[in-house]
């Protein structure tokens, strides 16, 4: 049988000919204006992390704040995820039992599940961040009318997990929200309550963001 194969493939093989290699047409040097110069440059590796500080530097100061608001943008976006995610779990575990009312409350959730970063954004973004830098760490800041209850009404809406009270002279509650602490506190070191958002486990250079009420 095997025989058998091999001699077909011969005989067309003597009929047809080999297959040819696909036929290309090259283009003068006037006809491609460089194109062909440029598509034989090594790829270059875009790094979709943060810019490093020598990198920063070379922006001017509307450009810097251009970058920070790009990435306070991202941010909100990333929380607004995290914390609807939160919430559509929650609801279906106290609603996993009873279908029809499953049916009837997961849609309503579902529309305001994933809002939680634009609203702080919108509650804060009005104003322009302070941003200071101290080590790896980028401290980015926001201030508008409000007082601790007002933190505690803006942690609870985040929807964080594993949250514990905070007790003493520094009162307030603080939990994890996907790779972030999230903590609110009833007084900071400038004496004003504090909404906090941190990475959990900070790698390298990071960023604090702190919403502050006057």
């Amino acid at each position: 049988m095997k025989f058998a194969v091999v001699l077909l493939l011969c005989l067309s093989i003597s009929v047809y000919g080999a297959p040819s290699a696909p036929q290309t047409t090259e283009k003068s040097g006037a006809d491609d204006d460089g194109m062909s110069d440029l598509l034989n440059q090594p790829s270059t590796k875009v790094d979709s992390g943060d810019l490093d500080e020598k990198e920063i530097e070379i922006l001017t100061p509307e450009q810097q704040e251009e970058y920070y608001q790009a990435l306070d943008e991202e941010f909100y976006g990333e929380v607004d995820i995290l914390s609807g995610k939160q919430t559509l779990a929650l609801t279906k575990k106290l609603v996993l039992s009873d279908k029809k009312r499953q049916k009837r409350v997961w849609p309503l959730v579902a529309r305001a599940a994933f809002t939680a970063g634009r609203y702080l954004a919108r509650r804060f973004g009005a104003r322009a961040a302070k941003s200071t830098v101290s080590g790896l760490r980028r401290t980015r800041q926001w201030s508008r009318p409000g007082n601790f209850r007002s933190g505690i009404r803006d942690f609870r809406r985040l929807n964080p997990t594993n949250v514990r009270r905070l007790n003493g002279r520094t009162r307030g509650y603080t939990g994890q929200l996907g790779r972030y602490q999230v903590t609110v506190r009833n007084r900071s070191s400038n004496g004003r309550p504090t909404l906090e958002i941190r990475p959990h486990k900070p790698t390298g250079r990071y960023t604090v963001r702190k919403f502050r009420y006057d």
